[in-house]
């Protein structure tokens, strides 16, 4: 494709293998692919330089604007909704219920092997604010709430829970642990 100059530079390859090799330069910081009608991009796939040696994959799609949904550090850290800390990091500002679901088995399993005392843990936690901002919890807030539900032919019915709430909150210290 041309750059400008009458001298044509290679943007794209098919090698003999198969693959798709899109050329960039080493002061590039993003390499992305977009599809779309021709004006507007529905949706995008992009690969991006953080430093000289790493980089990350991120993916976009249109609502009203095309926006980041999930990305792929570097380190394999999975984000969606916003950039990871952790190994799957997920957060929706309005909602961030999941689901794990299957005709056959559903399975969400928490496991930890090593040669230590220590066990897996799920963990709950509240607090008032922001995941940005988080502020302290006040006196009745709900903690948390583990449902065991069933279906009964016709309805889901809650067969059994376990509920976590702030008792009377002063400080700190009067949050059990």
């Amino acid at each position: 494709t041309p750059d400008g100059s009458n001298a044509y530079v290679e943007r794209l390859r098919i090698d003999n293998t198969g693959a798709l090799w899109q050329r960039t330069n080493s002061t590039a910081t993003s390499s992305y692919y977009k599809w779309g009608d021709g004006t507007t991009a529905y949706s995008q796939i992009g690969g991006y330089y953080d430093s000289s040696t790493t980089g990350h994959l991120a993916f976009y799609t249109l609502s009203t604007t095309l926006q980041e949904r999930m990305r792929i550090t570097a380190d394999g850290l999975v984000g969606i909704g916003f950039t990871p800390t952790y190994l799957l990091d997920v957060y929706n500002a309005t909602s961030a219920t999941s689901r794990v679901a299957s005709d056959a088995s559903a399975t969400l399993k928490v496991q930890r092997s090593s040669n230590d005392s220590i066990g897996a843990a799920v963990q709950i936690t509240k607090s008032r604010g922001t995941v940005a901002s988080p502020s302290t919890v006040s006196t009745g807030d709900g903690i948390g709430n583990m449902q065991f539900r069933a279906f009964g032919g016709t309805a889901e019915r809650g067969v059994a829970s376990i509920a976590g709430e702030v008792g009377t909150y002063t400080s700190d210290s009067d949050i059990g642990g």
